[in-house]
């Protein structure tokens, strides 16, 4: 877990041994400097090619399963959301991997965030209609001469 501020997306990414496809790592990677969840994993990779690691480089395949966000509070993290390239990750997975660098910390997840942003959506799209049955045949007797 690397390079993650106070509000951040971060993704998942799973590092699979070529050899022996059973050995996975798991990594949450996070950049306060990305606006996209792709742009964390492009630097991510760019990253692994230029580190000196031969071994990492030549015997493992990098996977971004997911992506949502952490967000940093005084006493407490809080992780959720989703890509929309990715997915959503197994917050789950990250917070047993957050709490290892943070064990004094409360930590939560959420993950209904499509859900609850479907329902916030519906709800305003129901209160503010934005294209409203148009009645051509008034417009054209009133406006078209």
């Amino acid at each position: 877990m690397d390079n993650l501020s106070d509000y951040d997306k971060k993704i998942q990414i799973e590092c699979i041994n070529k050899e022996n496809k059973e050995d996975k790592k798991l990594i949450i990677r996070g950049d306060g400097n990305c606006s996209y969840h792709k742009d964390i994993y492009r630097k991510f990779i760019t990253d692994i090619m230029n580190s000196k690691d031969k071994d990492l480089i030549e015997n493992y395949e990098f996977e971004c399963i997911g992506g949502g966000r952490i967000e940093f509070r005084p006493d407490s993290i809080f992780i959720y959301g989703y890509s929309s390239g990715y997915g959503q990750a197994d917050h789950s997975k990250t917070k047993e991997i957050v709490q290892k660098f943070f064990p004094n910390y409360k930590i939560e997840i959420s993950d209904d965030t499509v859900k609850t942003a479907r329902e916030r959506v519906n709800k305003l799209l129901n209160a503010h209609v934005l294209y409203p049955e148009l009645d051509l045949d008034f417009l054209k007797k009133e406006f078209v001469k």
